[in-house]
């Protein structure tokens, strides 16, 4: 490098890290003493960190300084205690592992402490911190935030974490809140006796001792709540039998069981061989809604052999083969398809072969391939892509190419000297080719310049705190960003012109206001304990509330008028295992919908009522084991759902190939399985799978890629003669304000602008147009835009969907609009990310770019719509629905790009950030790999999070700033406790992964928290 990249550090007459400059960075500076007389006290104890903040709107003018403090020894009762946490408090909500010591974080946005010294303060001198207490082993028992929010944890003997209690779940049981579903109201009052209350709400774990003495989670019930029961559940002797769709109080409860069928000779212990979850109903003898994986293991290595869902019913079976060094060669799906299979070799060190002959790549993936060809697919191509691999140096991907049908693609990276992708070039393949696509970086700080490609160059400005100040999108939009001092968006402005401004709450931090110079103020009138926003105004009068169950789950949506009318409101019910079993939705019309599922997860039937009509939509499958949708069988009746004797039925139909592709009339696919064409539209390509056009025989919509390959620009066609000549309509350019696929504005050729408001959240909140009209967005819990409103004349529009996104009448951003989903396209196909998605067949039209990223590679999370979502075309995202692989992917890049990333947090954050970033993008990626394959170890894992957290602390040269002062040192080891604590969590909540992404989320995010209480 010309300008090498170098961290520069002072250090104080004790050899104590005073100051750390990153890369054309302002420097960071770190101020210590001793504190206290206890026996932790000494003169390595953190003070504060601080940093000049800038004046707003400049790139390098100082104004000030940031200072991020820290207080010791906050006292936990008394006087000057800010939360009375002695034994006698804590009583009343069952705490009996109590915390003997505090300290307390306070953030730059808040006036600095006038001591370091809890002792020395008042209990009112808080307001703003963030507190942890820990125990007298050492465990962060309780967590405190602005407002007197005390969540719980607490532990065994061992140190295992034994019960949680969040803040929020703790407010219902001391009465200080109310719930907002009046059963489980009643059911915490009943006992009249706080502490009992408490239980019922938390999060209650048991553990079992292994013959090796290994502690091993055995049980797991979670917080009471409502749920709707699948099943009819057996009262036995002493209750009454429960109907199926009976509405009941529950805990979810898991059971752990391991080494079953473990034999004498194995060589291996501890595993994991079958996890159960039920609904637990007080007074029932056995649990209600069970759902059971198992999973079968090599003994002698641990190595997963099969993995089992529902093993007593649809026995999914998933099946995997390693070779002798226990890399995963073939993974055989429940539907045991040849075709689909997938098939890895690996480099080796040795021989001149296929995948051999080098020492530098051996263990890499060298080759993923098919096991089979295509049957049963017509004159369609006949073969799967397989996808070879090469490397550079360092082990960074070189090369990656594919081939299928005689076709080849090549996409080839070149980087610097230190490794970073300069230019990236795919060549061959079918469709329209993409121009390669250079980048540069800044020389000062190594952040990301410059982007260019088809003939645009988006251009990053940095100021010198590494934060992005301005983004080019290369299209003609400029989009300008200030902050204020504690590195919060205060200002983004862009070139429609428009600005948008936001502030905060001065004691929470929370995001408190939304102001868009036309739409006007998205304000936040209520957050909860959790942090959960559950209150804001809109604007022209309209006021919006958010509710939640004990389990963290949305369960109602309201949008009200000024006269406290409800203009939509979305009320949802749960089965325990977290996926939606119905909801109700007014939008000027109300329906009740019901969804059923089978034991995969699969929707199995949806039916809306509306009192007057009755409509049902029943799913069938090719088997057991396939995802592939053969049947959709709708009934519709003139009356309520529970006269039968008017419905009249229709049905649609699909066959299917072994590679999972429709085969009725009129689809054919290229070579690299897109679809050309459907008996509604013929489709073209680009060569890196994006999709190029889509045409009917009247309508054509043609999109034009930017220099991030998003679909910028959208050139619209008309046609009189059936497709043969076309007449040129509008073209409409999107326009962005950072990286991702969500326009912030758009421009079409005939003058009309249309903007994107993001409310509070960050969520759509309006439209405007170029002469001030606002349309608000108010969407339903599954963030489909059920109502638009135009705050000019109060008009209303109701838009329904059903839950694939069928609709009749939609607006651009309609199903999963808050998310700006498009589907304003020639037959209503959905832009969703990287691919095409067709609501009708409930499929994409591309195959899926993560390898087992779903069940199938065309179909939509995993045959449940309702739960689950894939905006990005990647993989499923939910509240309880494949984690997914959403996050995982996600994480996978921020691991990628995490220095840049953490870039925006440096200092103290930047050193969890980077350790964070490398840990969970392992893990992640990880996960990616044995998501549908099989294969996963908590050995393995905890490895690969390890070895993560290592390389990205080391990337970010954490490990030596932290290592050189005592206090460094007790952030290391308290960051492991976190892992451990995390381990301990995703160990619960990872057993089955489709019905685990809501806790996986909140896990993430306390961790997220617990690191933000150090660090921000």
């Amino acid at each position: 490098m010309s300008t090498p990249l170098k961290t520069a550090y002072t250090y104080d007459s004790k050899g104590r890290v005073a100051t750390e400059t990153d890369p054309g960075d302002l420097p960071w500076t770190f101020a210590y003493d001793k504190v206290g007389n206890n026996g932790d006290a000494g003169e390595g104890m953190l003070l504060s960190a601080s940093r000049p903040t800038l004046k707003q709107g400049t790139a390098s003018t100082t104004d000030g300084t940031a200072t991020t403090s820290v207080v010791y020894d906050v006292p936990v009762s008394g006087g000057s205690a800010p939360n009375q946490l002695a034994p006698t408090a804590t009583t009343a909500w069952g705490q009996h592992d109590n915390p003997v010591y505090g300290a307390a974080v306070f953030p730059a946005s808040a006036p600095a402490p006038s001591s370091h010294d809890g002792a020395t303060l008042g209990s009112g001198d808080y307001t703003t911190a963030k507190i942890s207490y820990l125990d007298a082993n050492g465990h962060e028992v309780n967590t405190a935030v602005p407002g007197g929010h005390i969540a719980t944890t607490e532990y065994n003997a061992d140190g295992n974490v034994i019960r949680e209690l969040t803040a929020g779940n703790r407010e219902l049981a001391l009465g200080t809140t109310t719930s907002s579903d009046p059963r489980l109201a009643g059911a915490i009052a009943a006992p009249n006796n706080t502490a009992v209350a408490a239980d019922l709400l938390s999060t209650i774990t048991t553990y079992t001792t292994s013959a090796d003495g290994v502690s091993l989670v055995s049980d797991v019930r979670e917080p009471l709540h409502t749920v709707t029961l699948q099943h009819a559940l057996s009262g036995g002797t002493s209750d009454v039998d429960l109907a199926a769709g009976s509405e009941t109080l529950a805990h979810a409860h898991t059971v752990y069981a391991y080494d079953e069928g473990r034999p004498s000779d194995a060589k291996v212990s501890d595993l994991l061989t079958s996890t159960t979850v039920g609904a637990s109903v007080t007074g029932y003898p056995a649990d209600g809604d069970k759902s059971k994986d198992i999973s079968t293991y090599d003994w002698s290595t641990g190595l997963q052999l099969t993995s089992v869902t529902d093993p007593s019913g649809l026995a999914l079976t998933t099946t995997n083969t390693y070779d002798s060094d226990g890399n995963l060669l073939s993974t055989t799906g429940p539907n045991k398809n040849s075709t689909t299979q997938t098939v890895t070799t690996y480099w080796s060190a040795t021989g001149s072969g296929a995948c051999q002959g080098h020492p530098e790549w051996a263990g890499l993936t060298c080759r993923v391939a098919p096991g089979g060809a295509i049957t049963g697919g017509g004159s369609n191509p006949s073969e799967l892509v397989t996808k070879s691999y090469t490397y550079d140096r360092y082990g960074a991907p070189d090369t990656l190419t594919e081939t299928a049908n005689g076709s080849t693609r090549t996409t080839s990276y070149s980087r610097d000297a230190v490794d970073r992708v300069i230019k990236k070039v795919i060549s061959g393949g079918k469709g329209t080719a993409i121009p390669d696509t250079t980048y540069t970086y800044d020389s000062a700080t190594g952040l990301l310049a410059t982007q260019t490609s088809n003939a645009q160059t988006i251009v990053h400005t940095y100021d010198s705190l590494g934060r992005q100040i301005s983004y080019n999108d290369g299209s003609g939009n400029t989009t300008t960003t200030a902050y204020d001092g504690a590195n919060r968006l205060v200002t983004v402005t862009d070139s429609v012109p428009s600005t948008t401004t936001y502030s905060y709450d001065s004691t929470t931090g929370y995001p408190a206001k939304t102001t868009d110079s036309v739409a006007g103020t998205f304000t936040a009138t209520s957050y909860d304990a959790d942090g959960n926003l559950t209150g804001e105004t809109l604007p022209g009068g309209y006021t919006f509330a958010l509710t939640y169950d004990t389990n963290g789950a949305p369960t109602g949506r309201t949008y009200t008028d000024s006269s406290h009318t409800a203009v939509l409101d979305d009320q949802a019910d749960y089965t325990i295992l977290g996926t939606e079993s119905g909801h109700a939705e007014n939008n000027g019309a109300s329906t009740g919908t019901g969804y059923t599922y089978d034991a995969a997860g699969r929707l199995t039937q949806a039916q809306d009522d509306t009192g007057a009509t009755c409509t049902t939509r029943a799913y069938t499958f090719a088997s057991a084991t396939s995802w592939d949708r053969t049947k959709l069988t709708t009934s519709t009746g003139i009356t309520d759902c529970a006269d039968t004797t008017t419905t009249t039925t229709s049905t649609a139909t699909h066959t299917y190939d072994s590679a999972d592709r429709i085969t009725d009339t009129g689809y054919t696919y290229d070579a690299y399985g897109r679809t050309l064409t459907t008996p509604d539209a013929t489709l073209a390509y680009y060569t890196n799978d994006l999709a190029r056009s889509e045409a009917t025989s009247t309508t054509r919509q043609t999109w034009t890629l930017d220099a991030e390959q998003r679909q910028a620009v959208t050139a619209n066609a008309t046609s009189t003669d059936g497709g043969t000549t076309w007449t040129d309509g509008t073209t409409a350019t999107n326009h962005y304000a950072d990286d991702t696929d969500s326009p912030t504005w758009t421009a079409d050729s005939s003058g009309t602008v249309t903007r994107s408001v993001l409310d509070v959240a960050g969520a759509l909140g309006a439209t405007t147009s170029a002469n001030g009209a606002i349309a608000l967005q108010l969407a339903d819990l599954h963030g489909d835009i059920a109502v638009t409103l135009a705050t000019a004349t109060t008009t209303a529009t109701a838009y329904s969907y059903d839950e694939y996104g069928n609709t009749t009448n939609t607006p651009r951003y309609g199903w999963q609009g808050d998310a700006l989903r498009a589907s304003d396209t020639p037959t209503g196909i959905t832009l969703m990310g990287l691919r095409l998605y067709n609501p009708t067949t409930g499929r994409f039209l591309q195959t899926d770019p993560v390898q087992n990223g779903s069940a199938t590679s065309y179909d939509y999370c995993n045959g449940d719509p309702v739960n689950c979502s894939d905006l990005n075309g990647q993989c499923p995202s939910s509240l309880i629905s494949g984690t997914t692989c959403e996050i995982a992917a996600g994480l996978v890049s921020l691991g990628v790009a995490g220095d840049t990333i953490c870039a925006a947090v440096s200092g103290p954050g930047f050193l969890v950030c980077a350790a964070a970033m490398g840990g969970v993008a392992n893990v992640a990626g990880y996960f990616v790999e044995t998501r549908f394959d099989g294969g996963w170890s908590w050995k393995k894992a905890s490895q690969k999070f390890i070895a993560g957290l290592v390389s990205g602390t080391i990337a970010g040269g954490a490990i030596k700033r932290l290592s050189r002062t005592s206090p460094g040192r007790r952030v290391i080891t308290w960051i492991a406790n976190k892992i451990v604590s995390l381990g301990v969590k995703l160990e619960r909540l990872l057993h089955r992964v489709h019905v685990s992404s809501r806790g996986i989320t909140s896990v993430l995010t306390r961790l997220a928290a617990a690191l933000e209480n150090f660090t921000h």
